[in-house]
């Protein structure tokens, strides 16, 4: 199943192109290579002639805007005729475009994810049926399920990449699972082939090889099947679906559960940076660009889709496994602090300007949002936002941020914030907007305000929250009626309790759902 997945998920193969015959060292520790010659003076010339021509590749800042998107996901349950069992649970992912004037594009993007389709799960549907049916203990049926998670990786006026994680559960042991990439032409709309950005396609998979071989024995080392580097060899085979997307570093390659590696050792990713591969690459694909937003992988340079030199966000572990994490520009470096886990980092461009954005976590979703100006080789700090992660939306100024926030209950708050010329996050509302289906039970007559009266809701109501301004107002529905009104609070700074006309939230509600 996991297979067919990632088939539909967008990963292909490159059909045009052949693939070098590449020899490996046998596994055997005692085998050895033949020596290798000393280098002559033709090769360095033709080292010298291969940076030439990389150079002469290399083309002015190409100007136009970077496309935003929107990523939603739905969500829907199937159960047995009886409604007493979950038989099957989908969430399906959707695309769009926040920006205007890309058609061609847009409706790429709808066809490729058009979100939730009840038919494409009827076979699924049946097969967890048959499963429930078949059983002698229905106790033993555990529910089957399906999801995609997606994510931008880059968008610029040229390409726009996505990754994309699956998973399902379809009976057995454990569920599977699998990561994705996509790349399309921003222009045509067009779904790109790896070997739609190379210059030098047999140039390309002849070093990616040795490359990827190279850094799978340094990050996995002995987790590694035995026959790993025939598998590598092959990696670029017209009949290998090839899994891949860009970031603002370079070319990510994908291989997933018990392709290199068994189960346990899960998805190997291996970046084969721009510069590193730059000989071998249409120039138009990793020139400067005036606008861009791109993920920005950690301790790696992604200054050349900026037209900058030596950005990076270095994360470097220190004696006590704890994550010291630097922002770098040029010869200039601001430590921004020390966390436990480093979640995300992007870096945008616009406007002449270049800004990296580091999510991190002090400890346990004690997230920080810290923004940087690098333009120019310097290193500015611009603004700083607790308790947040980048969600769903991005573009180049404005972006979707997820807010713990903790109101009656601990509930994730979305909220859309412009990145302002000077680098601060600024909301666009004053109301974080909550999803949730947790009920609370009035247990005290609650004062609320409701169609701009104050009222107040009898003991048995039940509400859902709907919203709040993380300050003094919690905005709800009546589970009910679907009637809204809103809460005002007051803060007890002793112990963080919230207080309603006086009285502890703990008071008015049955159970609160504070996380933690």
């Amino acid at each position: 199943m996991l297979t067919g997945l990632i088939i539909l998920g967008g990963c292909g193969a490159d059909k045009e192109t052949s693939v070098p015959e590449i020899e490996f060292p046998g596994n055997n520790a005692e085998e050895t290579v033949e020596a290798q010659p000393e280098s002559t003076q033709p090769e360095q010339e033709s080292e010298e002639a291969s940076e030439t021509e990389a150079e002469e590749q290399t083309v002015e800042e190409i100007v136009g805007s970077a496309p935003a998107v929107s990523i939603t996901k739905a969500e829907k349950e199937w159960y047995t005729d009886d409604g007493e069992t979950l038989l099957f649970t989908a969430e399906a992912s959707a695309v769009t475009l926040e920006s205007g004037g890309y058609e061609a594009l847009a409706a790429a993007l709808s066809e490729h994810w058009p979100g939730m389709r009840d038919a494409d799960y009827e076979e699924l549907i049946g097969y967890a049926k048959d499963d429930y049916t078949d059983r002698e203990d229905k106790n033993d049926f555990y529910n089957y399920s399906i999801s995609s998670d997606i994510w931008l990786t880059r968008s610029d006026s040229t390409v726009i990449s996505f990754g994309e994680l699956y998973s399902d559960y379809t009976g057995g042991a454990h569920g599977n699972y699998g990561y994705s990439g996509t790349t399309f032409d921003v222009e045509s709309g067009r779904e790109l082939a790896l070997s739609d950005i190379l210059s030098d396609a047999e140039g390309f998979y002849a070093k990616a090889v040795d490359y990827i071989v190279e850094e799978l024995e340094a990050n996995y080392s002995d987790e590694l099947f035995p026959e790993y580097r025939d598998y590598v060899a092959g990696t670029f085979d017209a009949d290998r679906y090839l899994c891949w997307y860009l970031n603002a570093g370079g070319i990510v390659l994908i291989y997933n559960p018990y392709e290199v590696g068994p189960y346990a050792m899960g998805v190997a990713e291996v970046l084969l940076p721009y510069d590193t591969f730059a000989e071998f690459i249409d120039a138009k694909y990793i020139a400067p660009h005036s606008e861009l937003m791109a993920h920005a992988p950690a301790n790696v340079d992604v200054s050349r889709l900026l037209g900058e030199n030596n950005v990076m966000l270095d994360v470097s572990s220190n004696e006590y496994s704890l994550n010291e994490v630097t922002v770098l520009s040029g010869m200039s470096s601001e430590e921004i602090d020390t966390f436990a886990y480093h979640r995300d980092s992007y870096v945008i461009k616009r406007d002449g300007r270049s800004f990296l954005i580091a999510v991190e976590d002090y400890a346990s979703d004690d997230n920080v949002i810290v923004v940087y100006e690098v333009t120019g080789g310097s290193v500015k700090r611009c603004d700083e936002l607790a308790g947040g992660e980048i969600s769903a939306l991005m573009g180049t100024d404005k972006l979707g941020i997820r807010m713990l926030l903790y109101v009656l209950g601990t509930y994730i708050g979305d909220m859309t914030y412009t990145l302002d010329s000077e680098g601060r996050l600024i909301q666009t509302s004053d109301v974080f907007e909550i999803n949730s289906e947790y009920e609370l039970t009035v247990m005290r007559e609650l004062p609320v305000t409701m169609d701009g009266a104050e009222k107040t809701l009898a003991v048995g109501e039940k509400i859902l929250i709907t919203g709040a301004n993380n300050a003094d107002t919690v905005y709800f529905k009546l589970v009910d009626s679907g009637e809204t009104g809103e809460i005002r609070y007051t803060k007890d700074e002793d112990d963080w309790t919230l207080l309603i006309d006086g009285v502890s939230e703990y008071e008015y509600f049955d159970m609160l759902p504070y996380a933690g």
